[in-house]
């Protein structure tokens, strides 16, 4: 393992601290992570790309509405963010489930 500081000694002089090789590690390691996701991310869409094309001619065929739903997700610490998936349910599901929880809160809390 590497040691958090490497110290260097100068022949003419006193010793001298390098950087901070751990954060620098660090630093290097994350960046060929992200490579290494979007070159996986883009040859998987490209490979399933047929598919995804398949999947939403026959949502359209088979139900009007769009193709895809989009929702507000929470995220890493708490920042939001919108998440796109194929739609699977009836179009207007929300709204659906908002006045099914008005009428079983007005049901069962009298």
């Amino acid at each position: 393992m590497l040691s958090e500081k490497i110290i260097t000694q100068d022949v003419f002089g006193p010793n001298i601290d390098s950087k901070d090789y751990s954060t620098m590690k660090h630093t290097i390691e994350n960046v060929v992570k992200r490579g290494v996701d979007i070159a996986c991310s883009l040859f998987f869409i490209m490979l399933f790309s047929p598919i995804f094309f398949f999947v939403a001619v026959l949502i359209k065929v088979d139900s009007k509405g769009a193709v895809f739903f989009k929702q507000k997700r929470c995220g890493k610490s708490g920042k939001e963010f919108f998440m796109l998936k194929f739609r699977t349910m009836v179009d207007d599901a929300e709204i659906l489930k908002k006045i099914f929880l008005m009428k079983w809160k007005g049901r069962y809390l009298k």
